[in-house]
């Protein structure tokens, strides 16, 4: 009896150790089957491209489909090249975990401010299109390789933004009363652009005699059609009660009178 209990312990414990050398021979199949993942750049997309900032994001797709484990990244670099020139180079050191499916998405965001924005645009000044090259490397970590770097480029082509310029310019008097003269100041401006712009957020002012007359806004954004001009019209109000001695004056005596219109706004686009 004691003897059959011993064989019985002893086959049991034979049992787990070759349970446990089998798990342990799969794992180290396992690990030496695994394949560094397969990285693309599937998209650059420009969220913001105007005069004064560029805004991008690039999207990384990690395919990990073909392991049977989840794998750790545990560094990102990239670098965007406009025109030849570099103007990113980030590296990012963090634990990402790609799971086992091919669908793995990382995103990286590019901002560019003034002055880099205002360099660019000006050594692209005589252009219509510039190309540009987005470099990504990631670094993953695979049991059985170590540390594999994999890196992926993506070349691409993009419309340069250039201002909008004014052309003709008139004005024209809408109404004259005892107290205020209104006049309509109609400009011509031309979006030498292949795609559309927009004017957002457009304040003017009016000033005569060198003496500011008005200060307004336009209530709503002006879409300007690629290649193509359009009238924005801005109207002013002349008040004879808060015009200065120097403009009243050149009214009494009918004297030619200089007259400047300012306007600023904010250029964007949807290309």
């Amino acid at each position: 009896m004691i003897l059959t209990t011993r064989v019985q312990i002893i086959t049991f414990f034979i049992v787990i150790f070759i349970g446990v050398v089998i798990v342990l021979l799969r794992n180290i199949v396992e690990i030496k089957n695994l394949e560094a993942p397969h990285v693309e750049i599937v998209d650059v997309d420009f969220l913001k491209f105007g005069l004064d900032n560029i805004e991008l994001v690039a999207v990384l797709n990690v395919n990990n489909k073909k392991n049977t484990r989840e794998l750790h990244l545990s560094e990102i670099s990239y670098s965007l090249e406009i025109n030849g020139n570099l103007l990113v180079d980030q590296l990012i050191v963090d634990d990402f975990v790609l799971e086992r499916r091919p669908d793995n998405e990382i995103r990286l965001p590019v901002k560019l401010s003034t002055p880099a924005v205002a360099d660019l645009l000006s050594d692209l000044s005589s252009k219509n299109r510039a190309d540009y090259k987005f470099d990504a490397s990631v670094t993953v970590e695979i049991p059985s390789a170590g540390r594999v770097r994999l890196p992926v480029t993506f070349i691409g082509v993009f419309p340069v933004p250039h201002s909008p310029k004014i052309h003709n310019t008139s004005f024209s008097i809408k109404e004259i009363s005892w107290l205020h003269i209104d006049f309509i100041f109609n400009a011509e401006v031309f979006n030498p652009n292949v795609f559309s712009i927009a004017l957002d957020a457009i304040n003017y002012s009016v000033t005569i005699q060198q003496v500011e007359i008005m200060r307004s806004s336009l209530p709503e954004s002006v879409v300007l059609n690629p290649e193509q001009s359009s009238l924005l019209i801005f109207p002013v109000r002349f008040d004879f009660r808060e015009a200065g001695r120097s403009v009243m004056s050149a009214l009494r005596q009918l004297k030619p009178m200089s007259y400047q219109v300012s306007a600023q706004a904010i250029v964007t686009s949807d290309w």
